[in-house]
């Protein structure tokens, strides 16, 4: 009965202060008994105010560099030889919106049977897409990795008197007057 109460303390942590000291003693133990002495610091002062204030700033812009500095997600489309016109500018109007987004857009173009005979349209469907994003974005290099054909686009960089939809002074299709 006596042990059954001593480990059920052992079990839990204890903090206590002990007299006159800043000191504060914690007892850690399931089964092993240890003890850690840890000084605690008052914080009333004005300057360990400031030190954590910077501490925090310093902290808050190390967490945004981070996240500028990590990959950007890779939006993947999928299409074959055999789209239809219409549907391929669905996916080309889907790439752009990912663009402005701020992802990076992959077209995935997958190959069976003879259509490996048929580069040409391959090709041809790769060209068109990147004609139509050259103003969203710039292309990579087409990649064939077995029967998957792929083509990765990035977005372009801005420059300062460039609006986020490519009109303006120069006009365009979005930006003209009619």
């Amino acid at each position: 009965m006596l042990s059954n109460f001593f480990f059920f303390v052992l079990a839990h942590v204890f903090i206590f202060s002990l007299r006159n000291s800043e000191y504060v003693c914690c007892f850690y133990t399931p089964k092993v008994c240890c003890t850690k002495l840890f000084h605690l610091r008052e914080s009333n002062d004005a300057s360990s105010y400031s030190e954590g204030r910077e501490r925090y700033m310093q902290e808050k812009k190390m967490k945004q560099l981070k996240l500028k500095a990590e990959n950007k997600v890779v939006k993947q489309l999928r299409i074959t030889p055999r789209i239809g016109a219409n549907d391929l500018l669905i996916k080309i109007n889907s790439a752009k919106q990912f663009l402005l987004r701020r992802h990076r857009v992959k077209f995935i173009l997958t190959l069976k049977g003879r259509e490996y005979t048929n580069v040409e349209n391959v090709k041809k469907i790769f060209a068109k897409i990147s004609e139509e994003l050259k103003s969203y974005g710039n292309s990579e290099s087409m990649r064939q990795n077995g029967n998957v054909v792929s083509q990765l686009f990035n977005l372009k960089a801005k420059r300062k008197n460039e609006s986020s939809l490519g009109g303006g002074a120069a006009g365009g299709k979005e930006g003209g007057i009619k």
